[in-house]
């Protein structure tokens, strides 16, 4: 499945607020703005990065629209620059220097970075607020991956 591909497929399935499990649980969602970003000549982004941009300009995924405590918010390309910057700043013993915040858990403080590897792939981690690198959650070797497993798990933190 493609990155588009799975992006619709969490919109057909919950375009619509739905509970997972009855009446008294909170309801799941996905809104995906299917516009590519604008993205200016000289970023050396990583290909995952490019396709993802290039379909979407931003997307909540699988969220908790009655009280916000569940979901992933994935950036659009300038706010990911931003972001990144910002944990640059803050923790630079633990970013590396390709590394993207493409975005953040709701609920919580974890961010989902993406590590390029190769000319082809990255691993998409997750970074805990107060933990090194080293105790970051590898949750995927490619984005494509990661995003099918998140759906599919009902947006469970599969990772932990």
């Amino acid at each position: 499945m493609t990155l588009e591909e799975v992006l619709e497929s969490c919109v057909r399935r919950y375009g619509e607020p739905r509970s997972l499990h009855g009446a008294g649980t909170p309801r799941l969602a996905c809104f995906v703005e299917f516009a590519p970003n604008d993205i200016p000549s000289g970023h050396d982004l990583p290909a995952e990065m490019k396709n993802l941009w290039s379909v979407c300009a931003s997307a909540q995924l699988l969220v908790d629209v009655d009280h916000g405590q569940w979901g992933l918010s994935l950036l659009d390309f300038e706010s990911s620059l931003d972001r990144t910057r910002q944990e640059f700043t803050a923790r630079p013993a633990d970013l590396m220097a390709r590394d993207l915040v493409i975005g953040s858990f709701l609920g919580d403080l974890e961010l989902l970075i993406y590590s390029p590897s190769g000319e082809t792939g990255g691993q998409v981690l997750v970074s805990l607020p107060l933990d090194e690198r080293s105790e970051w959650y590898m949750a995927g070797d490619s984005l494509e991956g990661f995003l099918a497993t998140f759906v599919d798990s009902q947006g469970r933190k599969f990772w932990e």
